[in-house]
Protein backbone atom coordinates (compact mmCIF):
# COMPACT_ATOMS: atom_id res chain seq x y z
CA UNK A 1 0.00 0.00 0.00
CA UNK A 2 1.19 3.56 -1.14
CA UNK A 3 0.72 6.66 -0.26
CA UNK A 4 0.84 9.39 -3.31
CA UNK A 5 0.19 13.02 -3.89
CA UNK A 6 -3.01 13.37 -6.31
CA UNK A 7 -0.82 15.30 -8.98
CA UNK A 8 0.54 11.75 -10.04
CA UNK A 9 -3.02 9.82 -9.95
CA UNK A 10 -3.91 10.37 -13.47
CA UNK A 11 -0.51 9.23 -14.97
CA UNK A 12 -0.30 6.21 -12.86
CA UNK A 13 -3.52 5.25 -13.56
CA UNK A 14 -2.39 5.35 -17.56
CA UNK A 15 0.66 3.12 -16.55
CA UNK A 16 -1.36 1.22 -15.01
CA UNK A 17 -3.94 0.61 -17.85
CA UNK A 18 -0.72 0.08 -19.92
CA UNK A 19 0.40 -2.43 -18.01
CA UNK A 20 -2.84 -4.43 -17.90
CA UNK A 21 -2.39 -4.04 -14.49
CA UNK A 22 -5.71 -3.66 -11.55
CA UNK A 23 -5.76 -0.56 -9.60
CA UNK A 24 -7.83 0.58 -6.50
CA UNK A 25 -7.42 4.20 -5.69
CA UNK A 26 -8.99 5.12 -2.17
CA UNK A 27 -8.49 9.10 -0.96
CA UNK A 28 -6.61 8.82 2.46
CA UNK A 29 -7.47 10.52 5.33
CA UNK A 30 -5.41 13.37 5.59
CA UNK A 31 -5.91 15.22 2.82
CA UNK A 32 -4.19 15.17 -0.56
CA UNK A 33 -3.17 11.90 -0.62
CA UNK A 34 -4.79 8.65 -2.08
CA UNK A 35 -3.78 4.79 -1.16
CA UNK A 36 -3.25 2.99 -5.06
CA UNK A 37 -3.96 -0.20 -4.62
CA UNK A 38 -1.81 -2.25 -7.26
CA UNK A 39 -2.94 -5.87 -8.74
CA UNK A 40 -1.41 -7.61 -11.19
CA UNK A 41 -3.73 -8.79 -14.10
CA UNK A 42 -2.16 -10.85 -17.30
CA UNK A 43 -2.41 -9.37 -20.91
CA UNK A 44 -4.15 -12.79 -22.28
CA UNK A 45 -5.06 -16.22 -20.03
CA UNK A 46 -5.99 -17.88 -23.42
CA UNK A 47 -4.37 -18.58 -26.75
CA UNK A 48 -6.80 -19.48 -29.79
CA UNK A 49 -5.31 -21.01 -32.51
CA UNK A 50 -7.43 -21.13 -35.87
CA UNK A 51 -6.55 -23.50 -39.00
CA UNK A 52 -7.81 -23.06 -42.54
CA UNK A 53 -7.08 -25.94 -44.49
CA UNK A 54 -8.19 -28.65 -42.07
CA UNK A 55 -11.45 -27.19 -41.33
CA UNK A 56 -12.59 -28.79 -44.57
CA UNK A 57 -11.62 -31.97 -43.66
CA UNK A 58 -14.22 -34.27 -43.54
CA UNK A 59 -14.04 -37.62 -40.97
CA UNK A 60 -10.96 -37.20 -40.84
CA UNK A 61 -10.30 -33.85 -39.61
CA UNK A 62 -9.97 -35.06 -35.84
CA UNK A 63 -6.80 -36.48 -37.07
CA UNK A 64 -5.46 -33.60 -38.57
CA UNK A 65 -6.29 -31.46 -35.38
CA UNK A 66 -4.87 -34.11 -33.18
CA UNK A 67 -1.64 -33.94 -35.20
CA UNK A 68 -1.76 -30.12 -34.71
CA UNK A 69 -2.01 -29.98 -30.96
CA UNK A 70 1.21 -32.16 -31.17
CA UNK A 71 2.80 -30.43 -32.75
CA UNK A 72 2.28 -27.07 -31.21
CA UNK A 73 2.92 -28.90 -27.69
CA UNK A 74 6.62 -29.63 -29.30
CA UNK A 75 6.80 -26.09 -30.43
CA UNK A 76 5.86 -25.15 -26.84
CA UNK A 77 8.02 -27.41 -24.94
CA UNK A 78 10.64 -26.13 -27.16
CA UNK A 79 10.15 -22.70 -25.90
CA UNK A 80 10.62 -23.53 -22.56
CA UNK A 81 7.11 -23.50 -22.04
CA UNK A 82 5.18 -26.24 -19.36
CA UNK A 83 2.53 -28.17 -19.35
CA UNK A 84 -0.33 -26.16 -20.70
CA UNK A 85 -4.02 -27.37 -21.10
CA UNK A 86 -5.34 -27.62 -24.60
CA UNK A 87 -8.60 -27.83 -26.09
CA UNK A 88 -9.84 -28.76 -29.04
CA UNK A 89 -13.36 -26.84 -29.84
CA UNK A 90 -15.13 -27.15 -33.59
CA UNK A 91 -13.30 -24.51 -35.44
CA UNK A 92 -10.28 -23.67 -32.90
CA UNK A 93 -7.55 -24.74 -30.48
CA UNK A 94 -7.59 -22.91 -27.50
CA UNK A 95 -4.14 -23.22 -24.97
CA UNK A 96 -5.35 -21.98 -21.54
CA UNK A 97 -2.10 -19.93 -20.59
CA UNK A 98 -0.88 -16.30 -20.01
CA UNK A 99 2.67 -17.30 -21.39
CA UNK A 100 2.96 -15.97 -24.91
CA UNK A 101 5.00 -18.94 -27.68
CA UNK A 102 5.93 -18.06 -30.76
CA UNK A 103 3.76 -20.47 -32.80
CA UNK A 104 4.43 -18.60 -35.82
CA UNK A 105 6.12 -21.77 -37.68
CA UNK A 106 4.36 -24.44 -36.67
CA UNK A 107 2.83 -25.32 -39.89
CA UNK A 108 -1.25 -25.89 -40.05
CA UNK A 109 -2.22 -22.90 -38.06
CA UNK A 110 -3.84 -20.21 -40.07
CA UNK A 111 -3.17 -17.43 -37.16
CA UNK A 112 -3.68 -17.18 -33.81
CA UNK A 113 -4.43 -14.81 -31.02
CA UNK A 114 -3.58 -13.73 -27.35
CA UNK A 115 -7.30 -12.74 -25.22
CA UNK A 116 -8.85 -12.70 -22.04
CA UNK A 117 -11.52 -14.58 -21.45
CA UNK A 118 -14.72 -13.12 -20.06
CA UNK A 119 -17.25 -16.38 -19.71
CA UNK A 120 -20.83 -15.28 -19.81
CA UNK A 121 -20.74 -11.15 -18.70
CA UNK A 122 -20.81 -8.71 -20.82
CA UNK A 123 -19.44 -6.63 -17.54
CA UNK A 124 -16.70 -8.71 -17.65
CA UNK A 125 -15.70 -8.40 -21.22
CA UNK A 126 -16.12 -4.62 -20.52
CA UNK A 127 -13.80 -4.68 -17.88
CA UNK A 128 -11.15 -6.35 -19.56
CA UNK A 129 -11.55 -3.81 -22.64
CA UNK A 130 -11.30 -0.66 -20.55
CA UNK A 131 -7.73 -1.41 -19.30
CA UNK A 132 -7.15 -1.07 -23.67
CA UNK A 133 -8.78 2.22 -23.75
CA UNK A 134 -5.79 4.95 -24.56
CA UNK A 135 -4.05 6.23 -27.80
CA UNK A 136 -7.30 6.24 -30.39
CA UNK A 137 -9.79 8.80 -31.72
CA UNK A 138 -11.91 6.52 -33.86
CA UNK A 139 -12.84 2.69 -33.60
CA UNK A 140 -14.89 -0.25 -34.88
CA UNK A 141 -15.71 -3.39 -32.87
CA UNK A 142 -15.36 -6.36 -34.93
CA UNK A 143 -17.36 -9.43 -33.58
CA UNK A 144 -17.65 -12.87 -34.82
CA UNK A 145 -20.11 -15.15 -33.09
CA UNK A 146 -18.59 -19.40 -34.36
CA UNK A 147 -21.79 -21.02 -33.03
CA UNK A 148 -25.41 -19.78 -31.40
CA UNK A 149 -24.96 -21.18 -27.57
CA UNK A 150 -24.74 -17.24 -26.29
CA UNK A 151 -28.18 -15.54 -26.32
CA UNK A 152 -26.96 -12.64 -28.19
CA UNK A 153 -25.84 -12.28 -31.44
CA UNK A 154 -22.55 -10.98 -33.02
CA UNK A 155 -23.91 -7.08 -33.76
CA UNK A 156 -25.85 -7.42 -30.03
CA UNK A 157 -22.66 -7.57 -28.61
CA UNK A 158 -20.80 -5.20 -30.86
CA UNK A 159 -23.35 -2.55 -30.07
CA UNK A 160 -23.18 -2.96 -26.16
CA UNK A 161 -19.27 -2.94 -26.20
CA UNK A 162 -19.38 0.12 -28.68
CA UNK A 163 -21.73 2.31 -26.50
CA UNK A 164 -19.63 1.26 -23.68
CA UNK A 165 -16.62 2.53 -25.37
CA UNK A 166 -17.91 5.79 -26.78
CA UNK A 167 -19.05 6.44 -23.10
CA UNK A 168 -15.95 5.76 -21.40
CA UNK A 169 -13.93 7.78 -24.00
CA UNK A 170 -15.79 9.94 -26.47
CA UNK A 171 -14.44 8.51 -29.51
CA UNK A 172 -16.60 7.83 -32.40
CA UNK A 173 -17.18 4.78 -34.50
CA UNK A 174 -15.53 4.75 -38.10
CA UNK A 175 -15.97 1.23 -39.49
CA UNK A 176 -13.82 2.01 -42.33
CA UNK A 177 -10.73 4.08 -41.30
CA UNK A 178 -10.19 3.80 -37.47
CA UNK A 179 -7.49 3.74 -35.08
CA UNK A 180 -8.28 0.93 -33.23
CA UNK A 181 -9.99 -2.24 -33.28
CA UNK A 182 -11.86 -4.32 -30.87
CA UNK A 183 -12.42 -7.83 -31.71
CA UNK A 184 -14.04 -9.68 -29.83
CA UNK A 185 -15.16 -14.25 -30.47
CA UNK A 186 -18.01 -15.66 -28.91
CA UNK A 187 -16.96 -19.33 -28.77
CA UNK A 188 -19.06 -22.16 -27.41
CA UNK A 189 -21.31 -19.39 -25.45
CA UNK A 190 -18.31 -17.58 -23.97
CA UNK A 191 -16.60 -14.34 -25.08
CA UNK A 192 -12.97 -13.53 -25.36
CA UNK A 193 -11.21 -10.50 -26.21
CA UNK A 194 -8.62 -10.30 -28.45
CA UNK A 195 -5.66 -8.58 -27.23
CA UNK A 196 -3.28 -9.78 -30.20
CA UNK A 197 -3.24 -11.46 -33.67
CA UNK A 198 -0.44 -13.15 -35.12
CA UNK A 199 -0.61 -15.14 -38.69
CA UNK A 200 0.61 -18.27 -38.84
CA UNK A 201 2.44 -20.25 -41.80
CA UNK A 202 -0.63 -22.48 -43.23
CA UNK A 203 -0.65 -25.44 -44.70
CA UNK A 204 -1.12 -28.62 -42.92
CA UNK A 205 0.41 -29.97 -39.97
CA UNK A 206 4.14 -31.96 -40.31
CA UNK A 207 3.98 -35.34 -40.29
CA UNK A 208 0.73 -35.85 -41.01
CA UNK A 209 1.18 -37.23 -44.25
CA UNK A 210 3.83 -39.93 -45.53
CA UNK A 211 7.52 -39.90 -45.75
CA UNK A 212 9.55 -38.26 -48.68
CA UNK A 213 13.22 -38.03 -49.41
CA UNK A 214 14.66 -34.21 -50.12
CA UNK A 215 17.93 -34.26 -51.96
CA UNK A 216 19.47 -30.97 -50.03
CA UNK A 217 22.46 -30.02 -52.59
CA UNK A 218 21.49 -26.67 -52.54
CA UNK A 219 19.50 -24.05 -50.71
CA UNK A 220 17.25 -24.04 -53.24
CA UNK A 221 16.55 -27.90 -52.46
CA UNK A 222 16.28 -27.14 -49.18
CA UNK A 223 13.33 -24.60 -49.88
CA UNK A 224 12.00 -26.84 -51.59
CA UNK A 225 11.42 -29.33 -48.92
CA UNK A 226 9.96 -27.04 -46.90
CA UNK A 227 7.20 -26.69 -49.30
CA UNK A 228 6.08 -30.39 -49.01
CA UNK A 229 6.55 -30.23 -45.18
CA UNK A 230 4.18 -27.18 -45.71
CA UNK A 231 1.68 -29.81 -47.10
CA UNK A 232 2.13 -32.03 -44.24
CA UNK A 233 5.07 -34.86 -45.74
CA UNK A 234 7.69 -36.14 -43.13
CA UNK A 235 10.95 -35.33 -44.72
CA UNK A 236 14.05 -37.05 -44.49
CA UNK A 237 16.81 -34.79 -45.49
CA UNK A 238 19.21 -36.65 -47.52
CA UNK A 239 22.79 -34.90 -47.74
CA UNK A 240 25.22 -35.42 -50.20
CA UNK A 241 27.35 -32.86 -48.52
CA UNK A 242 27.01 -31.78 -44.69
CA UNK A 243 25.15 -29.29 -44.55
CA UNK A 244 23.76 -26.90 -41.73
CA UNK A 245 19.99 -27.38 -42.26
CA UNK A 246 18.11 -24.05 -40.33
CA UNK A 247 15.41 -22.85 -42.53
CA UNK A 248 14.26 -26.79 -41.99
CA UNK A 249 15.06 -27.41 -38.53
CA UNK A 250 13.43 -23.97 -37.49
CA UNK A 251 9.46 -25.80 -39.04
CA UNK A 252 10.07 -28.83 -38.06
CA UNK A 253 7.71 -28.73 -35.16
CA UNK A 254 6.65 -32.43 -34.16
CA UNK A 255 8.64 -34.06 -36.34
CA UNK A 256 12.47 -35.50 -35.54
CA UNK A 257 14.38 -34.39 -38.64
CA UNK A 258 16.16 -37.62 -39.51
CA UNK A 259 18.91 -36.69 -41.37
CA UNK A 260 21.32 -38.68 -43.90
CA UNK A 261 24.73 -38.04 -45.18
CA UNK A 262 24.38 -39.72 -48.28
CA UNK A 263 24.12 -39.79 -52.80
CA UNK A 264 22.17 -42.64 -52.67
CA UNK A 265 18.84 -41.65 -53.11
CA UNK A 266 17.04 -45.00 -54.38
CA UNK A 267 18.52 -46.85 -51.52
CA UNK A 268 17.74 -44.30 -48.79
CA UNK A 269 14.20 -43.53 -49.95
CA UNK A 270 13.51 -47.71 -50.22
CA UNK A 271 14.60 -47.91 -46.60
CA UNK A 272 13.00 -45.05 -45.42
CA UNK A 273 9.62 -45.68 -47.23
CA UNK A 274 9.23 -42.74 -48.93
CA UNK A 275 6.81 -42.30 -51.82
CA UNK A 276 8.59 -39.52 -53.13
CA UNK A 277 12.17 -37.73 -53.80
CA UNK A 278 12.14 -33.71 -53.43
CA UNK A 279 15.03 -31.81 -55.13
CA UNK A 280 15.60 -28.25 -55.95
CA UNK A 281 15.67 -27.90 -59.66
CA UNK A 282 13.93 -24.63 -61.25
CA UNK A 283 12.57 -24.64 -64.61
CA UNK A 284 16.17 -23.05 -65.70
CA UNK A 285 18.04 -25.48 -64.13
CA UNK A 286 16.95 -29.18 -64.26
CA UNK A 287 18.40 -32.86 -64.02
CA UNK A 288 17.91 -36.26 -64.44
CA UNK A 289 18.07 -38.77 -60.57
CA UNK A 290 19.07 -42.16 -60.22
CA UNK A 291 15.55 -43.18 -58.81
CA UNK A 292 12.37 -45.11 -60.03
CA UNK A 293 10.13 -43.12 -57.34
CA UNK A 294 8.74 -40.14 -58.31
CA UNK A 295 10.30 -36.67 -58.13
CA UNK A 296 8.89 -33.48 -57.01
CA UNK A 297 10.23 -30.57 -58.31
CA UNK A 298 8.15 -27.63 -56.52
CA UNK A 299 9.93 -25.00 -57.41
CA UNK A 300 9.13 -25.03 -61.08
CA UNK A 301 7.03 -22.37 -62.00
CA UNK A 302 8.34 -20.17 -59.14
CA UNK A 303 10.63 -18.06 -58.04
CA UNK A 304 13.62 -19.84 -55.84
Amino acid sequence: MTFLPPGVRVFLLRKVRDLSLGATIRRGERGGFIKLIVGFRPMHDTILVRYAEIGIKGNNRGMFENKLVENIKACLQSQGIGKTAIERRFGRIMLHTSASPDLSKVFGIASYSTAIATGTSLEALQKAVELHLTGFKTFRVTCSRLDKTFPLDSRAVAKELGSFIVKKTGAKVSLETFDREFIVEILHGKLYFITNTVAGPGGLPVGIEGNVVAYIDSENAEKAALLLMKRGCAVIALLPHKRALHLLQSYAYGLHLQIIESSDIEGTARKENAKAVIVGDTLHNLHTYDTTLPVMRPLVGGAA
